[in-house]
């Protein structure tokens, strides 16, 4: 595979900030390289979870669309950030739309191609897959946390509910994301 050499390395990413600099290469040796023209979809909500992805230049929007078919901005990410983790995990549909708002460069990791790692007994998979776990788990804990603090006080307001909403939906993200704040 070709050097990947622009803006940021894997190391400097959270998930593999511990990984040895030959089980980086390992890791990146089944990375593909994607590129998105801003305004494209990288994938839809529904859509297979095959891939995890690292934000390599550019700025990433993560949306929910809803019923009446508006965009909900949940994030924007930018280098060294990253989405999909959990279809490593579970394969499950993807859970929100991801969409490029500027020209981005991605690093794409394939489910399939993480997993013959890990059945190959590649220690740098399973560092990854155990950092991605913990990125999970302490989003879980902090969604709980403030899921308690939402509906514990019957005397709120729905103003304060609606602020609330804003905060609770950050906690869906993942650590590594940076939040750059509502449209």
């Amino acid at each position: 595979m070709a050097q990947m050499s622009d803006h940021i390395t894997l190391h400097e990413v959270l998930a593999f900030r511990d990984l040895r600099p030959e089980e980086v290469e390992e890791i990146e040796s089944v990375a593909t390289e994607k590129n998105y023209e801003a305004n494209k979809f990288i994938c839809r909500e529904g859509d297979p979870g095959n891939c995890l992805y690292i934000i390599k230049s550019g700025q990433i929007r993560i949306v929910k669309i809803t019923p009446m078919g508006t965009e909900k901005v949940l994030s924007r990410l930018g280098p060294r950030s990253f989405f999909g983790e959990m279809s490593l995990i579970d394969g499950q549909p993807r859970s929100a739309c991801a969409i490029a708002d500027v020209d981005s460069s991605l690093y794409c990791f394939y489910k399939s191609d993480m997993d013959g790692l890990l059945n190959s007994n590649s220690v740098a998979a399973l560092k990854v897959v155990y950092a991605f776990a913990r990125t999970m788990s302490y989003r879980l804990r902090k969604m709980n946390e403030e899921l308690v603090r939402l509906f514990s006080d019957p005397d709120r307001t729905i103003r304060e509910i609606m602020e609330s909403e804003e905060k609770l939906m950050r906690y869906f993200l993942i650590s590594g994301w940076y939040y750059e704040g509502p449209e």
